[in-house]
């Protein structure tokens, strides 16, 4: 099987809403079950599945006939959406194209946030999972080191991590535009993840007071007391809903309460919008904040891109090298074999002396070394020619 035999099977931030992609995400203790499930021995030989609050994406090594259908079944059946809910938002890469994706996610030029620094961690936590599970063979292992050696390059060459907006301080600079100067002001954590916990460091250095929160915990109480709140615990239903929000309201007397829910699945129930001098806001509402992040990252991301086509070219010489290595060797021996026969038959036909022969030899030395020169080079450029190995992403 090639090692342009790739797929990669998704939905994200861009062709789908939060309600959807929460209903496509793979949480951790369904993720052991989700790997086992999407190897099919037949069609998908090896798997990894990323899956963040800005996407799902299944990154396989199989058939590229029959593996798109095969994965979008799979997603269809494991978190039971009707296809015609799902399949329109989905998107489907091959070949190539697949390691050019992966590359731009890893190195965060595919994100919400622009050069933001958690995406690799959580590739290579999609990365490790697959090998744990058992779902990862040699085929993604090469496209996923692939893949951190480019992110490490993109982050070492270029200026596009520099000072990076993150998610978490968009939450700030929202709760910013709703109470201004955020000193003094009381705020409360729910969830202890790395994005929940950054969210706090940035509100605590513009002068707020922050108090992690547990799900075992008050939540109307906590409601009740904070100026804000960050959600980001990965609970599959939502942990605050419209009746307890309500109490909590009128024991606050109706105060502005600002809520930003960072996880999907969410946290927060949606309908919780509809009270009043509540202000909701999730993933998907960050976009506008993170908007000047993006043009002034521009020139950085399209220094990014060019290493991208660099290492997509890297990759590909050393797939060609190890796929004509063995034609080469054996055109080698063959070629040095009826060479040296040819060689005998002359030195036994003739009777030539020991210099003659010495000639003799050094004749057939080089004129097989061009020749063998001449097929090696008509073997590589068939090789890099061939639709297996060609590069779809140059372009």
């Amino acid at each position: 099987m090639s090692d342009s035999n790739l797929i990669c099977l998704g939905v994200n931030h861009v062709q789908a809403p939060v309600e959807l992609r929460e209903r496509v995400a793979f949480t951790k203790q369904k993720l052991p079950d989700a790997l086992r499930q999407a190897v099919e021995p037949d069609v998908i030989h090896e798997a990894a599945i990323l899956s963040t609050c800005n996407r799902i994406e299944i990154y396989a090594k199989g058939c590229q006939e029959k593996g798109p259908e095969v994965l979008e079944s799979f997603l269809h059946r494991f978190h039971e959406i009707p296809n015609r809910l799902l399949s329109p938002h989905l998107y489907c890469l091959k070949g190539y194209d697949v390691l050019k994706q992966l590359m731009r996610v890893t190195s965060s030029l595919d994100s919400l946030v622009l050069g933001e620094p958690q995406i690799l961690g959580q590739v290579k936590e999609a990365y490790t999972q697959a090998r744990e599970y058992g779902a990862m063979g040699p085929g993604l292992t090469r496209v996923f080191s692939q893949a951190f050696l480019t992110a490490k390059r993109v982050r070492t060459e270029t200026d596009l991590g520099k000072n990076a907006v993150t998610v978490a301080y968009a939450a700030v600079e929202l709760a910013q535009k709703v109470f201004g100067d955020l000193r003094g002001l009381r705020g409360a954590l729910l969830g202890a993840g790395e994005m929940g916990k950054l969210a706090a460091q940035h509100f605590e250095n513009k002068g707020a007071l922050v108090e992690i929160a547990g799900r075992s915990s008050d939540l109307v109480a906590m409601l009740a007391k904070v100026d804000w709140l960050v959600a980001s615990t990965s609970a599959e239903h939502f942990l605050i809903e419209p009746e307890m929000l309500k109490t909590a309201m009128r024991l606050r007397r109706y105060r502005p309460l600002f809520l930003i829910d960072i996880a999907v699945p969410r946290n927060i129930d949606p309908r919780i919008a509809s009270i009043d001098n509540v202000y909701l806001y999730n993933i998907d509402d960050l976009s506008q904040v993170v908007a000047v992040n993006l043009s002034e990252r521009q020139e950085a991301a399209k220094q990014a891109e060019k290493i991208i086509i660099e290492e997509i070219d890297s990759f590909s010489k050393s797939i060609l090298s190890r796929k004509t290595a063995p034609i080469i060797q054996n055109l080698q021996s063959q070629s040095l074999l009826v060479s040296q026969q040819e060689v005998n038959k002359i030195k036994a036909s003739l009777k030539l002396n020991a210099e003659q022969e010495s000639q003799l030899e050094e004749f057939a030395r080089q004129l097989t070394a061009k020749l063998f020169h001449e097929a090696v080079k008509a073997v590589k450029e068939a090789a890099d020619c061939h639709p297996d190995l060609k590069l779809s992403s140059r372009a």
